[in-house]
Order: structure tokens, then sequence, then C-alpha cells
């Protein structure tokens, strides 16, 4: 069953717009395990799901996610590309509803680096979290940014993950260091055909809509895979694991 392996990358990007609440529905609603989605917070102070510091790409609007209130947000929509209809944003608020209605589901909160910068730890954590209580015994927040996860452990005893895109000797070093629950990492940027080290968090290696790709992964160690078409691979006839 491909759903105990999957992380639904910001929803279903292959079928709706990254981290909107018709993706985050679709990947819930076929048993996806585990969904990961990306926290920015509004310049009001709502926390929405958007990836990019910057709306211009997804949007065509040319402002940054902080400099918005969320009433100016909620009426800006994703560009229409291949989809049918037009989407809107999505609040943290929001995914948080839907999500209880999915018990089975963990979620990867991944809180952006230009919001930790633009708004601070603390008061990052006190925002975003505070939403998340409804769902917090299912949540890991995960970051690149190793401060605001050790802010978060120390202070609310989240288990926490760490997005580090490449592997080396210092990068390791810093994971070692840190301890994470998790390590996300861009599967091209690790030896192809070895072995992940054995370590004490938890693989979960990014991106990939190939179910060929991700056996291998799971074969040399990762636990948990990534994809932007978990549609896709969950329905992929005669693939076992």
């Amino acid at each position: 069953m491909l759903q105990q392996y999957l992380v639904a990358h910001r929803g279903v990007p292959a079928l709706f717009p990254g981290n909107s609440l018709e993706g985050l529905q679709t990947a819930l609603k076929i048993g996806i395990h585990y969904i990961e989605f990306d926290i920015q917070i509004s310049s009001d102070g709502i926390p929405i799901l958007f990836h990019d510091a910057n709306l211009k790409k997804e949007t065509g609007v040319n402002a940054r996610v902080e400099e918005l209130t969320w009433g100016e947000l909620q009426k800006i929509k994703f560009l229409k590309k291949n989809y049918e209809k037009s989407f809107s944003l999505t609040s943290l608020y929001q995914a948080v509803k839907l999500i209880k209605k999915y018990p089975q589901c963990t979620i990867f909160a991944e809180v952006k680096r230009a919001t930790i910068l633009k708004f601070g730890i603390a008061d990052v954590t006190a925002i975003i979290f505070k939403t998340l209580i409804p769902i917090q015994n299912r949540v890991i927040p995960i970051s690149v940014h190793k401060g605001f996860l050790k802010h978060v452990r120390n202070k609310l005893n989240y288990p926490i993950g760490w997005i580090c895109e490449t592997w080396g000797e210092y990068n390791q070093k810093h994971a070692n260091a840190l301890k994470p629950d998790y390590l996300f990492i861009n599967m091209n940027n690790l030896p192809q055909n070895k072995p992940l080290p054995i370590a004490p968090w938890i693989w979960a290696v990014y991106e990939t809509s190939d179910p060929t790709i991700l056996k291998k992964w799971l074969k040399n160690g990762a636990t948990l895979i990534e994809s932007n078409d978990v549609c896709t691979m969950v329905n992929i006839e005669g693939e076992t694991v």
C-alpha cells in the first residue's frame, strides 16, 4: 500500500495548484498518510498556505505574502495554467478544519524562511501553533531554519524535520548536532546507487512521481517519498513495495 510511504507534496500539484485546499482534500480522500504544505503569514498575522515569498509566479500579483492582509490575499486567484477552474489561496485555519476530518493523516508543516526572517521566531511560533492546536498531535513542523526548529522543540516539545537540500560532511555535522526526527533531502543530490547512511532520524526524500524510483529509494533506506502526483502513484495497478 503506497499510501503509507508517500508524502503529498503541497497536496497534488499535478492536478491542482500547490497548497490549494482542493489539492489537500484530494490527497486526503485517497488515504495518503502524510501531507506536506508551506506556511507563511500575512501582514495582519493570518497564517496562509503558500510556497514562494512573492506571489507573482503562481498568481501574477507582484507582491510578497507578508505585504498583504488576509482580506487582500483572499481576493487573489492562482493562475489558471492547465486547470479547468480558478482556485483561491488557503488559510491555515481552513486547512486545519479540513484535516480534522481525516485522522489517518500526519502533517508536515513547512514554515518558510521568509516568514521567520520577517516576523521572528517567537511570533511565528505563537501565531502558527495556536492555529494548529486542533490537530497538534499530528503535526511535525519542518523548515530549513535550524534556529526555528530548535525553538519549537524546546518550547513546545514537537518532533521536528530539517530540510537539507544537499548531503555532505558539512550538513551531516549540522544534522548530527540538530538531531531532527525527520530529515528531508533532494534525492538528486544524494549518491544514486548507495544505501543512505544509518542515522537516528527518518529519511524523507523528494521528489518523484515514478513508482520505480520510489521503490529504489525505499530499498536504499528512505522511509518516506514526497510526490507531486500521489493520485497517479497510488492508482498504478500491480505496483507493490
